[in-house]
């Protein structure tokens, strides 16, 4: 299977003098097409900081991010923003929806930028809801919604513009374990038709559900494992 994402010895730093931090030494690392994969470590680890990366919202100081047999110039905003609007879908633990927007409208923000127009966009908010099982609640809004039915809301909003990487942070960290692993059998729905899906979380029953985990410890990949049964 092809890799999607090649990284190659990037770096990434904060701060300066001093308060220097160092929070991703070089890192190497493929991600296949169609992978489903875990990326574990403790808080302060750099996992949050490898996943921005890989999301084109942070750009690392050296290295090369190569994206379907591409070199990225991870430097040009353009084509970072265009990546990031066309290729990326993204999940976090808060769910991030925007309180004065229904769910219809948080659903169908990442289409306002694409292809589909008018009726198009509609129908395709229909069909996503209907797949997340979200279709009565069209027309509430984010504080009418339990944890797992805003998470679903999310990732229907991730998912909307047809993404080849779904990335997630700490996806089942504000919910329940029933829920968390109800969300977490929707995503690897997901990435069984197709879509390359890359979980951040500190919870080994998260990892479980996909099919390779790396682990970061000080800004250092310090091993990886497959899970034959996810």
């Amino acid at each position: 299977m092809e890799n999607i994402i090649t990284l190659k010895g990037i770096c990434k730093t904060y701060g300066k003098g001093d308060g220097l931090v160092t929070a991703l030494r070089p890192i190497d690392l493929d991600i296949k097409k169609g992978e489903m994969l875990a990326i574990m470590g403790k808080s302060g680890s750099g996992k949050s900081t490898l996943l921005n990366l890989l999301a084109g919202l942070d750009t690392p100081d050296s290295g090369e991010f190569i994206y379907n047999g591409e070199s990225i110039n991870t430097k040009n905003q353009n084509k970072m923003a265009k990546f990031r609007r066309n290729d990326v879908g993204f999940v976090v633990q808060h769910f991030a929806l925007i309180d004065e927007y229904s769910v219809q409208q948080n659903i169908g923000l990442p289409l306002r930028y694409g292809k589909l127009k008018g009726t198009s966009t509609k129908k395709r908010i229909k069909e996503i809801a209907e797949r997340l099982e979200i279709s009565e609640k069209l027309r509430k809004y984010p504080s009418q919604l339990s944890g797992g039915q805003a998470q679903r809301v999310a990732i229907a909003r991730a998912i909307a513009h047809k993404p080849s990487i779904l990335l997630a942070d700490e996806p089942t960290g504000a919910l329940d374990e029933e829920t968390g692993k109800s969300i977490m059998n929707l995503f690897r729905e997901i990435n069984k038709e197709g879509t390359t899906v890359i979980v951040v979380t500190h919870d080994a029953n998260v990892a479980s559900f996909c099919q390779r985990t790396i682990r970061l410890h000080d800004g250092n990949i310090i091993g990886e494992e497959t899970n034959v049964t996810a």
